[in-house]
């Protein structure tokens, strides 16, 4: 494998343990008081993470194509993607065995991946900061 396809899907996988664990908690903190958002949270993880692979196979594909044929490849894609998604919390809102609950807890798994990235870049934004104003109270004291 190329070098920079051993970077990217390094942090394929450091996202995708984001779905995992975010999917984990919603499913364990769920199960005992309401059944059906543990299943609509595990439906939500399984669809976001498998959303997210396609989503990084899809990327690989499409920078291999033509700039034409890679926009309508891309396209597409997004199209299915998007879909199952719509569809999945459609099936998970008027089936009877789901509900309410079940949407609910699907929801934050499919949002997880960018949790992840809004709290890194708050703690990368924070430590900079710290450490810019530790710098300068040393050279003004």
């Amino acid at each position: 494998m190329e070098p920079n396809l051993m970077e990217y899907w390094a942090t394929w996988r450091k996202y995708a343990k984001a779905i995992l664990i975010m999917t984990f908690m919603l499913v364990v903190g769920t199960v005992w008081f309401d059944p059906s958002a543990a299943i609509g949270a595990l439906i939500g993880g399984v669809i976001a993470f498998l959303n997210f692979r396609l989503l990084a196979l899809d990327v690989q594909r499409t920078v291999e194509k033509p700039p034409q044929e890679a926009q309508k490849f891309a396209f597409f894609r997004y199209l299915v993607r998007f879909l199952t998604v719509a569809v999945m919390l459609v099936i998970l809102l008027l089936h009877p065995w789901f509900g309410l609950s079940a949407f609910v807890a699907a929801i934050p798994p499919l949002f997880s991946v960018k949790l992840t990235l809004a709290v890194e870049t708050m703690i990368s934004y924070f430590g900079k900061l710290a450490k810019n104003s530790t710098h300068s109270n040393q050279k003004g004291g």
